[in-house]
């Protein structure tokens, strides 16, 4: 859809007819995180310190590899027979891996995060 230009309550009024569906690209996150990864597949998308004196080496995640850590993990949840409405819960620490669970999951099911 084209950007849209607000100028008055009926240009308002107007973008509001339209489905929120026909208005997003994406309706999850799972969507949202393909699309940034769609632009530049190696850009990082997250940087991770083990340590904090580590600052200056990160363990750097590329969309491209955290598109596929969370495909992967989505399909395993899917693959357990977890659907739509399904929960998954975890009690994890703060690491990469842990997105995998938490946007992976979404893309499966429920996710219930207990910290």
């Amino acid at each position: 859809m084209e950007k849209a230009t607000i100028r008055a309550l009926s240009d308002i009024e107007a973008y509001e007819r339209i489905p929120l569906e026909k208005r997003l690209k994406a309706l999850n996150t799972y969507d949202v995180i393909r699309l940034g990864a769609a632009i530049n597949p190696d850009a990082p998308a997250m940087s991770f310190f083990f340590a904090g004196e580590d600052w200056a080496s990160p363990q750097v995640t590329s969309y491209r590899d955290l598109m596929a850590g969370i495909t992967r993990t989505a399909n395993l949840f899917n693959d357990m027979g977890i659907g739509k409405t399904g929960v998954i819960s975890y009690l994890l620490p703060n690491l990469p891996q842990t997105h995998f669970v938490l946007w992976g999951g979404e893309a499966a099911g429920i996710v219930n995060p207990i910290n």
